[in-house]
């Protein structure tokens, strides 16, 4: 996993991969609400805001802590990939 290549380790990497669970998880529920139900997507919009903000930290912190291209850049393009993915199908 690229938390460990960037040395995260311990405390660091159990919340990094539980930030990255949870943000998973809220995609995968987004995938079952209907587009036409604005309540639903406002909440789902709002809580995804909070986790890509926590991924955006973690992965500001990671490269901080080893500015070394490979690795850093490789944890930010895969956060950025992950918030990205398909929008063309995804409202967010």
């Amino acid at each position: 996993m690229i938390c460990c290549a960037l040395g995260i380790r311990g405390s660091h990497f159990h919340a990094t991969r539980a930030l990255l669970r949870d943000y998973v998880d809220l995609r995968v529920k987004a995938g079952s609400v209907s587009i036409i139900n604005d309540d639903e997507w406002a909440a789902l919009t709002a809580e995804a805001g909070v986790f890509q903000n926590a991924l955006w930290d973690k992965a500001r912190r990671a490269a901080e802590a080893d500015p070394s291209p490979v690795p850093a850049g490789m944890f930010v393009q895969a956060t950025n990939d992950l918030m990205t993915r398909d929008p063309k199908s995804e409202r967010w």
